[in-house]
């Protein structure tokens, strides 16, 4: 028998959606709330604060990215070529880009020093070089950091001259 969804995980659900749909243009308490269907108070009720209710948001939203990539990838483990390939493949498909979108608008809040970005970019940059790094040849898992650096460039790239 399966659970139906805790008022929590509407919230984040309904957050993350929002955020992929508009960016982190509504991150107000207020804003936030009305975006959920819910209060102010009440995030603060779920979440405790307003940065630990965007770090929950965004880091669902990785799990989700992390799963459709995975899915995607096929069988692992692969050489640093063939990992790079796939994932560019699946982050210039067309449903990716709002993900890319919200990723580069968190990385530059981040680089702005705007909290909680800049903890939350170091956290999930650290969770995907690990994932990456589960997915590479155990002889290459030393190149995590460059297919994810590369990964990233690309995309920006690709993005920033409407390739996607």
């Amino acid at each position: 028998m399966t659970q139906s969804p805790t008022k929590r995980e509407i919230i984040i659900e309904h957050l993350a959606a929002a955020f992929l749909r508009n960016g982190l243009g509504h991150t107000g308490l207020r804003g936030l709330g009305a975006l959920a269907g819910t209060s102010d108070r009440m995030l603060i009720y779920y979440f405790g604060n307003k940065e630990a209710l965007i770090k929950e948001v965004l880091e669902y939203i990785s799990e989700q990215i992390a799963s459709r990539l995975g899915q995607h990838i096929g069988d692992f483990p692969l050489d640093d070529r063939t990992l790079l390939d796939r994932m560019v493949a699946f982050g210039t498909s067309k449903d990716f880009k709002p993900y890319i979108q919200l990723w580069l608008e968190i990385v530059a809040l981040a680089i702005r020093g705007e909290e909680p970005f800049t903890g939350v970019t170091r956290h999930l940059n650290h969770v995907w070089l690990g994932w990456i790094k589960d997915k590479l040849n155990r002889d290459q898992q030393h190149l995590s950091q460059t297919v994810y650096t590369s990964l990233q460039g690309i995309l920006l790239y690709r993005l920033s001259q409407g390739e996607q």
